[in-house]
């Protein structure tokens, strides 16, 4: 797991709850989720069970186009996770699998309440992710390792709230088509952003 702390900005639903500029930049910490129950191509007898939600982070930077729309691009890092049961046994032989990515997305946002929006976003991830065979202890070698890519639409909705004057923080889930040559299933994402808007 990693201990992030990230400063922030997010996107805003109204001109009434944005800053002096259309700019924002954000950042901020999640879950995802990792599932799949497959085969590795190029570690041989790599057989894995992901079932986890690992921790994640992101950082982002975006520009309102008008008081609904918005455009926005960032870094996430999705997190690691190893096929092994809770407590502690190899399911499979052994695996690890981290991902990370770019994303350009649209943002859509419906004002509701004082100080709350909707969020509606659409995009494009641009990802890469390695997986790596997890040796026994003390028997030396290199593990081997096997790198992808991919790329695929990202859909998520989030609630933004305006904690205090151009600072926000932003709940939501997203969603992520990308499976890196069916390594994994695509995962999803919920995570919590703090915002601000210059």
């Amino acid at each position: 797991m990693r201990t992030l702390i990230v400063m922030v900005a997010s996107l805003i639903a109204t001109q009434a709850m944005a800053g002096d500029t259309p700019w924002y930049v954000g950042g901020g910490l999640g879950m995802t989720n990792y599932t799949q129950g497959s085969t590795v191509d190029k570690i041989p007898n790599a057989n894995i069970e992901f079932d986890s939600m690992e921790t994640s982070f992101q950082v982002f930077g975006g520009y309102l186009l008008s008081e609904r729309w918005g455009v926005e691009a960032g870094y996430i890092d999705f997190g690691e996770t190893d096929d092994f049961d809770p407590n502690g046994q190899m399911i499979g032989t052994g695996l690890r699998f981290e991902s990370s990515g770019f994303y350009v997305n649209a943002q859509y946002q419906i004002p509701f309440a004082n100080r709350f929006s909707l969020d509606l976003s659409g995009g494009w991830l641009f990802g890469s992710g390695d997986a790596t065979q997890l040796f026994p202890p003390n028997t030396g070698g290199t593990p081997p390792k096997d790198s992808y890519n991919d790329n695929g639409f990202t859909l998520g909705a989030a609630v933004t709230w305006l904690a205090m004057e151009s600072v926000y923080v932003r709940g939501g889930v997203n969603y992520f088509g990308v499976d890196y040559d069916n390594v994994i299933d695509s995962p999803w994402r919920l995570g919590v952003d703090a915002i601000w808007n210059f």
